[in-house]
């Protein structure tokens, strides 16, 4: 013992002042890190909820059933720490300890995280021969200083900062092995791990291998014309895991109908103030006085650290200098003395330049038409993680030798004062990281646990009998999920009370708050709550008889259609922020076709004939643009549809001068087509709006809507409905659709109704052979 201890006493003490400072951060948390959530909002919520869940309640090893029900989601996709989340689930029931301190141990993996990078970074930088003191320090200030950091109170998995380093720490002593073969099969290993931890860190540990071997291979291979068999192995190695982890999700993942072209890669890139213009702190605000430079996505973050970047600036201009004296391309001397630096420094600016979506934002973007795949990592902003933690480790070598060549021989009280300068300069600037991320998760109890819940909650869940419904559906509804339809509550309130209940009564949520969830499948939940008049194809996947129970926000405000499912349904509690009903099957799906119709014959008489139309007054404007002069194979009724190939803003229609009335109220509402190719991707990727002209002043007047968050849907078509208010006589009025230039679909357009507030319009048709009401653009089949 007494040896282990004096053979390992550096990173005893290196342990023992991470304890010491997480502990300063982090408090009570640190400690009882059971008792906390890092999150208790959007995705942070959500990753608790889908790791815990699927450890306490899932019957499925491979399939997420807490959301989406009755479909579920395979749990790669449900950002749950997959890897953890099968080992916690295998424990439970053999260990007694995991059950109930499940999310304790997730937030101390967190938090060991920390403990990993900064030995791995300390045994590197031992192995390079940095000052024990030095690496020591260092290594715990850029540990603390990692951008990381800001993923702690959201993206849980890809707050385990230790990736990198561990990751480069086993790079470096594969270099410095003889033993090729396993090592190789170690960092095969390793990118499959990292693959099961999040998909995100597996792929940045791969580029990151595969870009050092190519940069290593290409200069061999210009110089002596080798190394190709070596470097085909090697890169069969780090292909593997991914072959291997896309087989795994290709057996078994039952969901068809994914996005292929998920939104934000050409949006969450990172950018150079995104690197070197800090984000906390005196030099952030105080640089941000003299140059302003806008808004930041928090995808972007990866400050490298003012220590970095001086020495990254020394670093580059001394091997500008260098090449020129010596008329080849040269590193500044005190790297080049370690040829795993340089050959890390060029694999991490291919990945930087990745990160940057160089060179496919330069107009480029076609590029991706053969490189799909690229196009799933969207949140391109994280690759530069890797530029981080090399730049720290080259500064830190860099540092070391610059003050063995210039100052550890002349003066001892130099050397130590410039070891312990740098890394607290270094660590000062990552505690507003620390600071802002402890405001963040003090107050954050851990709801998971029945002893720390809101007591409106835990009253309301003790009313439940869980073993008597199938599933939980939100109200106000929500839908998160497949980019291609979309319901957020205009209150966030909604999201915690459902996940909360749907925990402790182990009930599945009938919603979703997800990420690249199969279309149809969105398709399918997002319709629940259209008008009861429109067939619900969900009906026939939902096999169990049981009821279903709401769960009401109620400080959240509903639609009328939510309304109207919610005056079917039984109350079974309630108290001033909750409420709890429950709701047959039978009567969730009722049809409302016979009642309309009915209706309709019962007020026929008081309607007024105008045209082919029946109307409540005959004052109120109103006109149906049916696009039959525009042929078209796709149609939601007649002949014709609008149909609309175009890059960035499109006319619908442009209503002619005094068309519209002044100053009065009007509805538009229209249909869309969503069908097609991979049931109908990116059909839904459009907004539309009224825009009123004046002279030389243009402006909107209505919202605007996409029909991706409609839920009026009836086969492969959605109800768009607008709100706008007219301005003086003399003004003149569009219809526009602005959408999304990288969807490359066309848009189909139909039956485009306006008309005044106020009015109803009825008309009895038949199509194909089928007879139908016709009430405000709602086509209601008459049974």
């Amino acid at each position: 013992m007494k040896q282990f201890l004096a053979n390992n006493k550096d990173s005893i003490l290196l342990i023992f002042l991470m304890w010491i400072l997480l502990y300063l951060f982090y408090g009570d948390v640190f400690i009882h890190p059971n008792n906390y959530l890092f999150s208790a909002n959007g995705d942070g919520l959500k990753n608790y909820f889908t790791y815990n869940y699927f450890i306490s309640n899932n019957h499925s090893w491979l399939n997420f059933e807490g959301m989406n029900y009755p479909y579920g989601e395979h749990f790669l996709y449900t950002d749950c720490t997959p890897i953890l989340s099968l080992i916690m689930k295998s424990l439970l029931e053999f260990i007694p300890f995991v059950k109930g301190n499940e999310i304790g141990v997730l937030n101390s993996i967190i938090f060991l995280s920390y403990f990993l990078s900064a030995i791995f970074l300390f045994w590197l930088f031992k192995r390079l021969k940095v000052n024990v003191l030095f690496a020591l320090l260092a290594s715990i200030a850029y540990t603390f200083l990692s951008p990381q950091v800001f993923r702690m109170t959201g993206h849980l998995a890809l707050s385990i900062n230790c990736f990198l380093p561990v990751s480069i720490y086993f790079l470096y002593r594969y270099e410095l092995s003889r033993k090729l073969f396993k090592h190789s099969v170690f960092l095969s290993f390793l990118i499959l791990f990292w693959l099961f931890v999040h998909a995100y860190l597996g792929i940045m540990v791969f580029m990151l291998f595969f870009c050092f071997y190519a940069m290593k291979f290409l200069i061999s291979f210009f110089q002596t014309r080798k190394g190709v068999k070596a470097f085909l192995k090697i890169s069969l190695f780090l292909f593997l895991p991914l072959l291997l982890f896309n087989l795994f999700v290709f057996i078994t993942d039952t969901h068809l109908g994914r996005t292929n072209n998920p939104y934000g890669f050409f949006s969450y890139y990172t950018e150079m103030k995104s690197l070197f213009i800090p984000t906390h702190g005196e030099l952030s605000r105080f640089i941000l006085k003299l140059f302003p430079v806008g808004d930041r996505n928090w995808e972007t973050l990866s400050y490298l650290g003012i220590v970095s970047i001086v020495f990254l600036i020394v670093i580059l201009v001394n091997s500008i200098l260098t090449s020129i004296r010596k008329k080849r391309i040269s590193f500044d001397e005190r790297i080049q003395q370690e040829p795993f630096l340089i050959f890390l420094f060029l694999s991490s600016v291919c990945v930087l330049i990745f990160s940057m979506c160089i060179p496919f934002r330069f107009n480029l973007e076609f590029l991706l038409d053969y490189f799909k795949i690229l196009k799933q990592f969207r949140a391109l902003g994280r690759f530069s993680w890797v530029f981080f933690y090399v730049i720290a480790i080259m500064s830190v070598v860099f540092i070391d030798r610059l003050f063995k060549q210039y100052i550890a021989a002349r003066s001892k009280f130099l050397n130590y004062t410039f070891v312990l300068c740098v890394p607290i300069l270094v660590f000062y600037e990552s505690i507003e990281y620390h600071q802002e991320a402890f405001q963040s998760i003090k107050t954050e109890r851990n709801q998971f646990k029945m002893s720390q819940l809101d007591i409106d909650i835990k009253k309301a869940i003790n009313k439940i009998e869980g073993e008597k419904y199938q599933s939980i559906v939100p109200l106000p509804y929500y839908y998160i999920g497949s980019e291609n339809y979309l319901k957020i509550p205009v209150e966030n309130k909604i999201y915690q009370i459902a996940k909360l209940i749907s925990f402790h009564s182990k009930l599945p949520l009938m919603s979703s708050f997800l990420t690249r969830t199969s279309i149809w499948e969105s398709k399918n939940l997002m319709q629940l709550f259209s008008s009861p008049f429109y067939k619900k194809e969900i009906k026939k996947d939902i096999k169990s008889n049981k009821p279903f129970l709401f769960v009401v926000s109620k400080k959240d405000v509903l639609n009328e259609n939510e309304k109207y499912y919610l005056q079917k349904s039984n109350l079974v509690y309630e108290n001033k922020t909750i409420g709890i009903y429950s709701i047959s099957k039978k009567q969730l799906f009722a049809s409302s076709n016979n009642l309309e119709y009915s209706t309709f014959q019962k007020v026929k008489k008081d309607l007024i004939s105008n045209d082919s139309y029946l109307v409540t007054h005959s004052n109120l404007q109103f006109k149906l643009y049916d696009f039959n002069d525009m042929p078209s194979n796709v149609t939601r009724n007649g002949k014709g549809a609008k149909i609309i190939n175009f890059n960035g803003y499109s006319e619908i229609i442009n209503f002619k001068e005094n068309e519209l009335k002044p100053n009065k109220a009007y509805t538009i509402r229209f249909w869309s087509y969503h069908g097609g190719p991979n049931y109908g991707q990116d059909q839904t990727h459009f907004s539309a709006f009224v825009q009123e002209q004046n002279g030389n002043q243009v402006k909107w007047i209505s919202e605007s809507i996409s029909p991706m968050g409609s839920i009026e849907i009836d086969g492969d078509w959605s109800l768009i409905e607008l709100h706008f208010k007219t301005g003086s006589s003399g003004s003149k009025y569009q219809l526009y659709i602005s959408g999304d230039v990288q969807a490359k679909v066309p848009f189909v357009i139909d039956e485009v109704l306006v008309y005044e507030d106020g009015n109803t319009i009825y008309k009895e048709y038949t199509s194909k052979g089928n007879r139908y009401l016709f009430k405000n653009n709602h086509r209601i089949a008459i049974q």
